[in-house]
């Protein structure tokens, strides 16, 4: 009897079968077996092979999208807009006009006075970079002007005392200068000696005060009357600008004191204007003298 070949060997096809069905179906075919067996063989190891190899050629099912919740914008803090500096100042005037329409006493044209001075001091805080600057520089000289008339209008109701007060000055051998020509707030000031000063009543002291608050105007009228440089000096034009703007309260009594010498000296600051008093009390606190204002309701100036 012929030797089989391996191919031909039963464990071999079964093996074939077993580990790799496209060559074992092959060699089921070749052999001997019977036809029965070959088709079962073939549809069993054919089966199980495409069973385990279709699943890699089938296409994949995509990874499940998990949603990811998105999140929440945080709102943005936004700053409260800035105060706009024009507007309290138009208020200020708004007040100081109505203040105006029916004042007809003293006390009551000071109220009006205050008024327009507080107005131009807010208008003058509005900043150069403000889209409405130029309007607010226009305010400053047209409120200027309201206080300039409020003043007047108090000028002529104190006029009397105004003048009684020029006649103490003269018989106290009083002498008057502008004090910090180039100071942010240049003063007219009044000087008289402590003892004179001392032997005045209270309502001539007043009296006082309103006269040298009087050169105010004549000062910004005519400075040069009032500058003590050479016209032709450098510094001369800054004076006189700084003259003609002075301020309406830019006013001051000092006074003098003899020494044992016979040197009159400075002391000390009696009365100040309100602009000059705030700017004393802040940069050198204690030497101020009392508030104008104040100084004459003290003594019952209303």
């Amino acid at each position: 009897m012929p030797q089989k070949s391996w191919h031909e060997k039963p464990h071999y096809i079964i093996a074939a079968l077993v580990l790799f069905p496209p060559l074992g179906i092959p060699l089921v075919w070749l052999s001997s077996w019977s036809r029965p067996i070959k088709i079962a063989a073939t549809v069993v190891m054919g089966g199980l092979f495409v069973g385990a190899i279709a699943p890699r050629f089938l296409p994949k099912d995509p990874p499940p999208v998990v949603a990811v919740p998105s999140p929440t914008p945080q709102a943005t803090p936004i700053a409260p807009p800035s105060p706009d500096p024009l507007q309290p100042a138009i208020n200020q005037a708004e007040a100081a006009g109505k203040l105006s329409a029916s004042a007809k006493t003293l006390p009551e044209w000071r109220k009006v006075a205050i008024a327009w001075e507080s107005s131009m001091k807010l208008m003058k805080q509005v900043p150069p970079s403000h889209p409405r600057y130029e309007l607010a520089r226009q305010k400053v000289r047209e409120y200027d002007g309201y206080l300039s008339d409020a003043n007047q209008r108090m000028d002529i109701i104190l006029k009397p005392r105004t003048e009684r007060g020029e006649q103490v000055y003269k018989a106290a051998r009083g002498k008057t200068e502008i004090w910090g020509m180039f100071a942010k707030y240049p003063a007219v000031t009044l000087m008289i000696e402590e003892s004179e000063w001392a032997k005045l009543s209270d309502a001539d002291q007043v009296n006082l005060t309103l006269y040298v608050k009087s050169l105010v105007r004549d000062v910004q009228q005519h400075p040069a009357k009032y500058i003590d440089i050479p016209v032709d000096a450098p510094l001369y034009p800054k004076a006189r600008e700084n003259l003609s703007y002075l301020c309406p309260t830019c006013w001051s009594v000092m006074l003098l004191k003899r020494t044992s010498l016979g040197q009159t000296l400075v002391d000390r600051t009696v009365v100040q204007g309100l602009d000059p008093w705030e700017q004393t009390r802040k940069e050198v606190p204690g030497t101020e003298g009392e508030e104008g204002e104040t100084f004459r309701r003290n003594r019952g100036l209303e």
